[in-house]
């Protein structure tokens, strides 16, 4: 997919704080005209690199909870308007799904059923899985903050997820979120009551709402579009991740394309055939490691690895951790 996003709330802090366009650009990778205006897009990996290091260099270890709760609804730019202008908690939900890339290409949130309960689970297809907290954090924060501004009454989650370790002071997580949040769990999530779905919102405004979604629609078909090959090579290469002679030169055979054609399309959306295979093997590690009941070394051979070896040292580079560990730490029993 193409790895992107609007992220005003940070740029707007850097421009606040008044951070030179040149340290911007040197922790980023990015040339200095990307931070120009709080509007610009940025690649997810850069965003996130800078999140980070926000945090660290601003002595903000809650920095991510203390954007959400200043951000305003334009700080999210039509999928703000569009997200409080729904008539209910429920469509909200549905356009949020919807419309969520015309905001983020590379983050992805989703609400799935529980009985009783409704889990949003947010998640970031990136490499970089030790400069995500920030951004999980302010993720998680703003969908909470948004229901509660177009909400009538305050919701208060059931159960708040992290997939990353604590981050001290605690207490920086009760004001947004209750007491009931946990980390190191295998998906970043809240989860609320299904009761408050039909719940009308303050904010509704349907008129809005339909002149908001023909330009969303318009913008969102620009988006699609451009995603479809990123889909397709995900698709052909999870479709043969278990065979470990599959790799970019079959793949750009099958796409009937040179090597070099395949390398460029792809080294244009910041990836390659290489992190786009990884990614879809932990993505598959961890839900089997969480989830089944199947050995290290079945997984290693169904992952494409003749020696389990391979997939452990592969795993821990990754997750910092062996599978067993991830395993033993991520267990529902």
């Amino acid at each position: 997919m193409n790895r992107s996003i609007y992220p005003k709330w940070l740029l707007s802090y850097f421009n606040d704080k008044k951070v030179d366009k040149a340290k911007l650009s040197e922790v980023s990778g990015l040339d200095s005209s990307y931070f120009s205006t709080p509007h610009n897009a940025l690649p997810l990996d850069a965003y996130l690199k800078l999140f980070e290091w926000a945090a660290e260099y601003f002595s903000k270890p809650h920095l991510g909870l203390e954007l959400a709760s200043s951000a305003a609804t334009d700080d999210y730019g039509l999928f703000g308007f569009i997200t409080t202008s729904a008539e209910t908690v429920g469509e909200l939900c549905e356009l949020s799904e919807r419309y969520q890339k015309i905001l983020m290409q590379g983050e992805t949130i989703e609400y799935i059923r529980d009985g009783d309960l409704i889990e949003a689970r947010f998640s970031v297809s990136t490499g970089l899985k030790d400069k995500i907290s920030q951004d999980v954090e302010f993720t998680l924060a703003s969908m909470v903050n948004l229901m509660r501004g177009a909400y009538s009454v305050e919701p208060a989650p059931s159960l708040v997820c992290f997939t990353h370790e604590k981050i001290e002071p605690i207490e920086g997580y009760f004001s947004v979120f209750g007491e009931n949040v946990r980390f190191n769990q295998p998906t970043n999530s809240i989860w609320f009551s299904a009761s408050i779905m039909d719940t009308p919102l303050v904010t509704a405004n349907s008129t809005l709402l339909n002149v908001l979604k023909e330009q969303a629609n318009k913008l969102l078909e620009d988006v699609e579009d451009h995603e479809d090959f990123l889909s397709y090579v995900r698709f052909l290469i999870g479709n043969r991740i278990s065979d470990e002679g599959f790799n970019a030169e079959v793949l750009s055979k099958d796409l009937n394309m040179s090597s070099r054609t395949l390398h460029r399309r792809l080294r244009r959306e910041n990836t390659s055939f290489m992190d786009i295979r990884l990614e879809l093997v932990m993505d598959i590690a961890k839900n089997s490691l969480v989830y089944e009941k199947v050995s290290v070394t079945e997984l290693a051979q169904a992952l494409g690895y003749s020696e389990s070896s391979a997939f452990v040292r592969a795993f821990k580079n990754q997750q910092g951790k062996s599978p067993l560990q991830y395993r033993k730490e991520h267990s529902r029993q």
